[in-house]
């Protein structure tokens, strides 16, 4: 088991960051696993964070030139957790207007 799921097992958790992986890459490069990775860590009982409050697809963390506004950065929560999230959003202005980095970073609202 990798070390990340070990550290999370039955315990409360929250796990975010650039894990370059995205549900698209598997849309364009059938051979692509990226799908395993996210069917993995819903079986573990891990809740995405932002398709939580935005069911419909993946939003854009990743800004480096033309390439395709892929989600490479996720946050996870167990369950007992994703109760207490009331919001989770892409806050795209550093990577897209300031390239402060290719990257945009996620804010989740929590009611603790």
């Amino acid at each position: 088991m990798p070390a990340h799921r070990e550290r999370a097992q039955g315990r409360r958790f929250l796990v975010s960051g650039d894990w370059n992986i995205a549900r698209l890459w598997d849309r364009s490069h059938p051979r692509a696993h990226e799908a395993d990775f996210f069917t993995r860590a819903e079986a573990d009982g891990w809740v995405e964070c932002y398709r939580l409050f935005h069911p419909e697809g993946e939003g854009r963390t990743w800004f480096r030139g033309t390439d395709a506004p892929y989600q490479l950065d996720h946050a996870f929560c167990d369950p007992a957790t994703a109760v207490h999230l009331t919001g989770c959003d892409i806050y795209a202005h550093p990577a897209d207007t300031l390239r402060l980095s290719d990257h945009a970073p996620l804010i989740l609202e929590l009611d603790l």
